[in-house]
């Protein structure tokens, strides 16, 4: 009886104080548009979990360009042309009215791995090579190892000399890792890479 009466409170004193609320998070869809030469993308910023109103800002890398002229880049929508030939992201910055602020990052090249290593000992470092991963890692990106069956292992992207750019990311073999056979993929912004040889961690 005591805790259905105190129910109603706690949970207006926790709404006031922002507790129950999750986290802010911001991420990004984004894809190429159909038909379109040069291509263009249509990027969404898709944030969760500010104080509203909130406050959008978007920031190109350079030679990315926003359709339609002097378009402002305060929406939560955009279409830009990337330059071709040349590694390209967008980021989006989200900020609630509390001043809370948080941002993600799209690459604006397809997702690839050109190559990965094939064997490996748990504490190495791998390096994958390729095009697309971003300039930084959002929530959830890294690199991860599949097996044939089981749970996925997320490789230790806080080892010492792990990395991240848009042509190669480096993360260290987790000790789980151990005697088995491996599929080598990248997540960056929810789109996957997979390696073209699977990888075998020594027993």
């Amino acid at each position: 009886m005591l805790r259905k009466a105190l129910l109603p409170t706690l949970m207006v004193a926790c709404a006031l104080a922002g507790a129950c609320s999750r986290a802010p998070s911001v991420r990004i869809e984004g894809h190429p548009v159909d038909g379109t030469r040069p291509t263009l993308w249509l990027l969404r910023c898709i944030a969760d979990g500010f104080v509203a109103p909130v406050k959008t800002q978007w920031k190109l890398a350079v030679g990315v360009k926003p359709v339609g002229g002097n378009v402002p880049l305060d929406e939560s929508t955009t279409i830009v042309q990337p330059p071709e030939r040349m590694p390209a992201w967008a980021q989006c910055t989200v900020t609630g009215a509390d001043g809370t602020s948080t941002h993600a990052v799209h690459s604006l090249t397809p997702i690839a791995i050109g190559a990965a290593p094939t064997t490996a000992k748990v504490g190495e470092l791998l390096l994958v090579r390729g095009s697309g991963f971003g300039n930084e890692p959002n929530r959830g990106d890294g690199v991860w190892l599949v097996p044939p069956w089981g749970r996925a292992l997320a490789a230790d992207a806080t080892c010492k000399r792990a990395t991240w750019s848009d042509a190669a990311v480096s993360a260290c073999v987790p000790a789980a890792a151990r005697g088995r056979t491996w599929s080598v993929r990248v997540q960056s912004a929810d789109t996957l890479a997979i390696a073209p040889k699977p990888l075998v961690v020594a027993p």
